[in-house]
């Protein structure tokens, strides 16, 4: 799973090329767990500065949730690019084009159709079955 997600920041600006269904999903798992651990932690500790009566103590949680906040908006920004280009690269290995991508603009059924594109097999295996 770490390697999956490594392969995708190394592979951030690379929209040509294709990635497996494993990597993908391995990809989306780990970006939501690290988003998540982030935002948990952000949100325990300016919860226990706001609790904490006003001392150094609590100065000191406030700053180092936001600093966590800075860091997650940061990730979240490098996150998006990741995520463009393995969405396309995804697409590129089911051969679909890339604009395929905006079929997610469609609320709802746009994006369980993405999910639905997204979890179809490498072309290169169904010629291989």
């Amino acid at each position: 799973m770490i390697q999956s997600f490594l392969l995708a920041w190394k592979n951030a600006f690379v929209f040509k090329g294709k990635t497996s269904r494993k990597d993908f999903w391995f990809f989306i798992l780990a970006n939501t767990i690290l988003s998540i651990t982030l935002s948990i932690t952000q949100n325990l500790f300016e919860n226990l500065a706001y609790t904490l009566p006003l001392s150094l103590s609590s100065e000191i949680f406030l700053f180092i949730s936001q600093t966590i906040q800075i860091i997650s908006f940061f990730y979240l920004l490098g996150s998006l690019i990741v995520s463009l280009s393995i969405q396309v690269r995804r697409l590129n290995d089911i051969s679909k084009k890339w604009v395929w991508i905006f079929i997610q603009i469609i609320p709802i059924l746009g994006s369980i159709y993405f999910i639905y594109l997204m979890c179809q097999p490498s072309i290169a295996a169904n010629s291989q079955e």
